[in-house]
């Protein structure tokens, strides 16, 4: 009797080893950053991490909010939709021909410029450069002015414009200065 229990223990040790350990993908992936920054229009430039074992497929698949993973095909992330800049996530891949998959830890993603330094201005709005790909964030109108008789100030940048009451004053303090020689 032992020896039929010892047999049958030795053969449910074979079948396991052989069906339930290819049953996981046998590739340790490298960790990922958890927390990702790229600038808006850039395509996904993390380096792809190192993987143990020699896989049929690998790469990248991204989440977006709400979504399902699909695998990412190299597109270009907008700042303009939602569902680009909002929960979007990306992982890293390794099959083997059966289909069975090994994941990286998941990066969250934020589509945003870095901005850095002073504020630049036009007459019409303001912003700051990106420090990674020199483009323009912080962009904004000069909607918060301050004015006095003189000038209107951006309260954001400092732009500062002839004020709105300047052009008046000027006239009127010319007409009252021209009356009073007048009067003498």
């Amino acid at each position: 009797m032992k020896k039929v229990l010892a047999t049958l223990l030795c053969v449910l040790m074979l079948v396991g080893a052989v069906c339930v350990v290819p049953a996981f993908a046998a590739f340790t992936i490298d960790d990922i950053p958890t927390e990702y920054r790229l600038c808006p229009d850039k395509a996904l430039d993390l380096e792809a991490p190192a993987v143990a074992g020699d896989p049929f497929a690998r790469g990248w698949e991204v989440k977006y909010r709400g979504g399902d993973w699909i695998p990412y095909g190299g597109e270009s992330f907008h700042e303009s939709d939602n569902n680009y800049t909002e929960g979007v996530s990306v992982r890293y891949f390794a099959a083997d021909e059966q289909g069975n998959y090994s994941y990286s830890n998941v990066c969250k993603l934020t589509i945003a410029h870095v901005p850095v330094g002073q504020y630049q201005h036009n007459d019409e709005e303001h912003w700051r450069v990106c420090d990674d790909c020199g483009g323009r964030a912080d962009v904004g109108y000069h909607t918060s002015l301050t004015s006095d008789q003189e000038n209107e100030n951006c309260t954001v940048c400092g732009a500062q414009r002839a004020g709105r009451y300047s052009v008046v004053k000027k006239i009127w303090d010319w007409l009252m200065n021209f009356i009073m020689s007048l009067i003498g």
